[in-house]
């Protein structure tokens, strides 16, 4: 670290982190840009991610707040790590990535531009730690979230990536943090008010991504898709106003008959464990792929009436 004032401020919530944490906090240490804070909120972890952080802060010459909290919602802890920030520019990660060694500079070189919008970042999958073909299919599927122009997303696009985003402090205070009652979807319920409420741009630099060290299943993957609709439905059902701009994106149409006893098939529990069946993946990956989308949609999805 230099002597430079620091004005980046890098926010990461923690939860039960002991076996990913210090891999991110290694990828800090490889930044080409190296004028930065890291404020780490350690969020009731019942691991020992405590003691894992405090190990590392030892040996390490990252400039490292750590905050001990219970048990927080995300939104929460992220706003206790801005509180207790102190740089103009708030870049936040997850506590499960590694990041790129040029992601922290490219983050601050689109703020020195525009610092009004809020930038958001890929979140890969490192392919050489991929173990299992749903977790192939989820590396290129998700990968294809992610645009390569310098435009601002669409505003029926409305969203952020929880691991790899940035704004300015000021951003963050307009929008009034993230919301602290929800347990979920706090990501894209700020990117919504910012852009339907406070017209603020959002943006995406393919440059800046991030390896997100989460290999889930089918079935783990659904369950934790499911965890996320019931949050969403909440947020949705207790802001009516989101349903007026987007009438179309949640609630699941079935209508069509062939439509209906297709997903309510796939809606069955053993069909979570297709992806660890070796007749099924004798089926041509295309076909393959297909399915799991299938599943996944008749597996969570939610109706808004």
């Amino acid at each position: 670290m230099n002597n430079m004032r620091t004005v980046i401020s890098i926010i990461i919530p923690s939860y039960n982190s002991s076996l990913t944490i210090i891999p991110t906090l290694r990828s800090l240490e490889k930044q080409s840009l190296n004028n930065f804070e890291v404020v780490v909120v350690n969020n009731g972890s019942s691991d020992d991610t405590n003691k894992k952080i405090q190990s590392f802060i030892s040996v390490s010459d990252l400039v490292l707040k750590l905050i001990e909290m219970p048990k927080l919602t995300r939104g929460k802890a992220r706003n206790v790590g801005v509180e207790n920030s102190v740089g103009d520019l708030l870049i936040f990660y997850d506590s499960d990535v590694r990041i790129n060694p040029d992601s922290v500079k490219y983050h601050a070189e689109f703020h020195g531009k525009n610092n009004c919008g809020i930038l958001d970042g890929p979140v890969l999958y490192d392919l050489l730690r991929i173990n299992g073909d749903f977790q192939m299919y989820r590396a290129l599927r998700e990968i294809e979230w992610y645009k390569r122009s310098f435009k601002p997303i669409r505003k029926d696009r409305a969203g952020l990536t929880g691991a790899n985003k940035s704004m300015m402090k000021k951003t963050f205070e307009i929008v009034g943090g993230f919301s602290e009652n929800l347990y979920d979807s706090e990501d894209f319920y700020f990117s919504f008010l910012a852009m339907h409420k406070y017209g603020i741009d959002i943006y995406q630099d393919y440059r800046t991504w991030v390896y997100h060290d989460d290999y889930k299943n089918l079935e783990s993957y659904v369950k934790r898709y499911k965890q996320g609709n019931k949050s969403a439905k909440m947020l949705y059902l207790n802001n009516p106003d989101i349903i007026e701009k987007y009438p179309d994106r949640w609630n699941f149409d079935c209508e069509n008959n062939m439509k209906y006893y297709l997903f309510n098939f796939l809606s069955n529990k053993w069909c979570l464990k297709l992806d660890e069946k070796s007749w099924f993946l004798l089926f041509p990956k295309m076909i393959r792929y297909k399915i799991y989308e299938w599943i996944i949609v008749a597996q969570t999805r939610i109706f808004i009436d």
